[in-house]
């Protein structure tokens, strides 16, 4: 999942392009600093034969703080939670992007 570092800095306020093949895309980022609730506004323009096809999407994601999430896993049923750097198993730090928790039942 996203950590709220990873939401509030690498997602933060900004726009990319992207062109990717026959898909031209356009990230529209926002961050709530209150909430901790990042918004992606993504419009894609995909090629198809002669025409360029336009769809929206929108996208909202809060992130928690791991205390929160060991309380909600609890209460959830889960005995015991681990957390992870995203693809390593080393802890998460204070400026770590995503993370994997592993869950026992």
């Amino acid at each position: 999942m996203n950590t709220i570092f990873g939401l509030s800095t690498h997602w933060g306020n900004s726009v990319t392009l992207r062109e990717v093949g026959a898909i031209y895309s356009v990230w529209k980022n926002s961050y709530d600093y209150k909430e901790n609730i990042s918004t992606l506004h993504l419009t894609l323009f995909v090629k198809d034969a002669e025409r360029y096809e336009r769809l929206e999407e929108l996208h909202r994601e809060r992130g928690y703080p791991i205390p929160v999430i060991e309380k909600r896993l609890k209460r959830a049923g889960f005995v015991r939670s681990t957390f992870y750097q995203h693809l390593f198993l080393t802890p998460p730090s204070s400026q770590t992007a995503r993370m994997m928790i592993v869950g026992e039942r």
